[in-house]
């Protein structure tokens, strides 16, 4: 077995991740380029190496354990080397409804919403924002229609 193959099995042992994170730490070790497109061959076909697989597992555990928004999910896995036509697929397939996580986030997070300031709204907006929520659906979520005991388990 060669060195860059390897090195490539002992990574995806320790952690799922995307082709292009597996071709740059294979780089940074200094593998040629052969070595490393066929260490990245052999790990592909034998299912140790999906990208569209990982994005789906992504979207699933961003939204559910660190209660990311949509945007600041798709821009983690472009980082990743994602393509964005597995990342749209990964967001319908992984079938999470964003708006019951930002309902969970604001219940989790802040005090009631609907009897703060303006000053305070914007702060929670903000920091709803810099998850990657969408401006439109948290507009909607803090002042409008959504009936949060709809969402308690």
């Amino acid at each position: 077995m060669s060195p860059a193959k390897d090195y490539a099995y002992r990574l995806l042992g320790l952690r799922r991740m995307t082709e292009y994170e597996v071709r740059q730490k294979l780089k940074l070790r200094k593998y040629p380029d052969e070595e490393i497109d066929k260490a990245v061959s052999a790990c592909m076909y034998y299912g140790y190496l999906d990208d569209a697989d990982y994005a789906i597992c992504y979207v699933k555990d961003a939204y559910h354990l660190k209660e990311w928004g949509r945007s600041r999910i798709a821009a983690e896995l472009r980082k990743k080397g994602v393509s964005s036509d597995l990342i749209d697929t990964a967001f319908r397939e992984a079938d999470v409804d964003e708006q019951e996580v930002l309902v969970r986030l604001i219940e989790r997070k802040f005090s009631d919403v609907s009897q703060m300031e303006w000053k305070e709204k914007q702060k929670v907006f903000a920091a709803l924002a810099r998850r990657g929520f969408s401006a439109s659906l948290i507009q909607k979520t803090v002042n409008e229609e959504v009936n949060f005991e709809e969402y308690d388990e």
